[in-house]
């Protein structure tokens, strides 16, 4: 049975932070982040800390992938803030970190910058006390009434919402009619969690897009975004530019190759 006092250690939260998260829709798993996030930090009497995903997931309980996602999610939406990364090493409220890349995190406490992501549902609904006109129930109206009985309403669904960084990169990436955003948006999500950066990975897409557009490579052998900043991190080794991809090129040949090449550009005084 558990012993629970408060002089064991209790958490302050601001009534109005309370009733924000009241009036807010949050999914299973974004809740059980907000819960960690809110532990770490006004657990310890803190505005930020540094928190690990190994932590993320050995509190939640949760795979690491899924607190990806719901971590990019509530990022996204700007409930929660995060901000810096710092590698193996670390040592803070108690509990040390190694081999694991950790990040700040704090709660928005402006609630009013919080974006609603909301699913509602599109119908007719009458209104009103006025009395309807009266209807002969032809073959035509019942078929009609019928129809209307039957069919289930639509359900508009809001549009998953990415990092505007993310973003950029998708836009940057060369042109795949394969290939899923939301399995690359969790890649991404995980290769800044390890310390990588999104000018990184963003530049290395944008080459990568002139070397595939200059050599004119076929669709099919164009990876996809998911592969290229996958947990192999292809993007790293990407040439930052196509002047930097000539000089590679250039630097493998043999000095006879050189010449030579020289000789064909018409280089040689």
């Amino acid at each position: 049975m558990a012993d629970v006092q408060r002089e064991n250690g209790h958490l302050d939260i601001a009534n109005e932070l309370a009733e924000a998260f009241a009036r807010h829709k949050f999914s299973t798993d974004e809740w059980r982040i907000l819960w960690v996030v809110i532990r770490k930090t006004y657990g310890w009497q803190k505005k930020a800390d540094m928190i690990s995903l190994s932590q993320f997931a050995t509190m939640t309980g949760m795979k690491a992938a899924h607190c990806c996602r719901a971590l990019s999610r509530l990022v996204s939406r700007n409930v929660i803030t995060r901000s810096g990364n710092t590698h193996s090493g670390n040592t803070h409220s108690g509990n040390t970190h190694s081999g694991n890349t950790v990040r700040e995190y704090a709660i928005q406490k402006d609630f009013d910058a919080w974006s609603q992501i909301t699913t509602t549902c599109s119908g007719n609904t009458q209104t009103g006390n006025q009395v309807l006109p009266k209807q002969v129930d032809t073959n035509t109206n019942i078929t009609n009434e019928v129809n209307q009985t039957s069919a289930k309403p639509k359900r508009v669904v809001s549009r998953k919402v990415y990092p505007e960084d993310f973003e950029t990169f998708w836009k940057t990436y060369p042109p795949k009619t394969t290939g899923s955003k939301s399995k690359a948006a969790l890649c991404w999500e995980q290769r800044i969690l390890e310390g990588d950066t999104a000018e990184q990975m963003i530049e290395a897409a944008k080459s990568y897009a002139e070397i595939c557009a200059a050599d004119k490579t076929p669709e099919k052998f164009i990876k996809m975004a998911q592969t290229f900043i996958g947990p192999d991190r292809p993007f790293a080794d990407v040439p930052k530019s196509m002047a930097d991809e000539e000089a590679a090129k250039l630097a493998s040949y043999t000095p006879e190759q050189r010449e030579r090449l020289k000789q064909l550009e018409g280089l040689v005084d």
